[in-house]
């Protein structure tokens, strides 16, 4: 019975019950040395967002994703989103430093940075999807699922 809030019969608060440490911290002496060898150091927030950013630049990210990030954007923007606040979002992980470079200076944002630039010819939209829907996503090398046996 771990109700907080309820009262005894003479009207006064019972006392809470001591929780316990969580299983992985048993047997766990925490000791000064342990948690200054845990203890990460301070940085500036600038370093730790340049960092992540030379990690994300060196992962590799399936074509079929950026191929549905695209459609998620041209959905979005068919729907009436700001395309400046898509702009920041937009950065993908290949040329993040044009596409910020694009987005601050005011050129077209129009331009997604994972389709191919159209020449000269005004693209038709594809169609609209569903997000509210379930959706399936799949991985691109996921195996197929065996054969049904009817």
């Amino acid at each position: 019975d771990m109700a907080w809030d309820k009262t005894d019969a003479r009207g006064g608060k019972k006392a809470r019950p001591v929780l316990r440490d969580p299983p992985w911290m048993e047997g766990v002496f925490v000791n000064p040395d342990l948690v200054y060898r845990y203890k990460l150091d301070e940085r500036i927030m600038a370093d730790i967002l340049q960092a992540d950013l030379k990690a994300l630049n060196k992962t590799h990210q399936p074509l079929l994703v950026n191929s549905q990030l695209t459609q998620l954007y041209e959905d979005m923007e068919e729907e009436g989103l700001s395309k400046d606040c898509l702009a920041v979002e937009r950065t993908p992980t290949t040329t993040p430093s044009h596409n910020l470079h694009q987005a601050s200076s005011g050129e077209d944002s129009n331009n997604h940075p994972f389709t191919q630039p159209s020449s000269g010819k005004v693209k038709k939209k594809r169609r609209s999807m569903e997000y509210s829907k379930l959706v399936m996503m799949f991985e691109e090398n996921a195996p197929l699922p065996p054969p049904s046996s009817q």
